[in-house]
């Protein structure tokens, strides 16, 4: 399975493997499956509690998608070089993530004609946005909003077979 948690809440440190995460709310950490992880320091105010969002998708599901577009797999070859991938998108790319983990929790938790369908365009839609984030975000285009670059051209992405 591949792994990515998203923290919801603000100032909590992720420890994994010799490595200590500092995350934010709306932090991304990307790491392989099996891998061992634990909260450190849970910075949270009185009377709120800590959330976090775990996505877990089996390596069958994810090939899937791989399989009708190799560049899928660009978030997983970075994070693979890295041993884990910790990435901080700007606001508007974290609302629109999290609202997207919300509604496939939603479809998920209550199945309704063509769920499915509706769940892997979700997941679809969730392995792209986050591969964009990371193309620009951390290699290319580090002032650039990402919300700013969901529209343009990504062919450069693609691989020559």
């Amino acid at each position: 399975m591949k792994r990515t948690i998203d923290p919801l809440t603000d100032n909590v440190e992720i420890v994994e493997k010799n490595q200590i995460y500092h995350l934010k709310k709306g932090d991304l950490l990307l790491f392989s499956p099996n891998t061992l992880h634990y909260p450190s320091k849970l910075d949270i105010p009185e009377g709120q509690t800590y959330h976090r969002i775990v996505f877990w998708c089996s390596q069958s599901c994810f090939q899937k998608f791989v399989d009708r577009d190799i560049d899928i797999n660009y978030m997983w070859d970075v994070a693979s070089r890295l041993g884990s991938l910790h990435i901080r998108p700007d606001a508007g790319a974290s609302k629109l993530l999290y609202s997207l983990f919300l509604r496939l929790i939603d479809e998920n938790s209550h199945p309704d004609l063509l769920s499915h369908s509706m769940i892997t365009s979700l997941l679809g839609e969730i392995f792209v946005r986050i591969n964009r984030i990371i193309f620009h975000t951390n290699f290319f285009l580090q002032n650039t909003p990402t919300t700013e670059l969901f529209n343009l051209d990504y062919s450069r992405l693609c691989r020559v077979k």
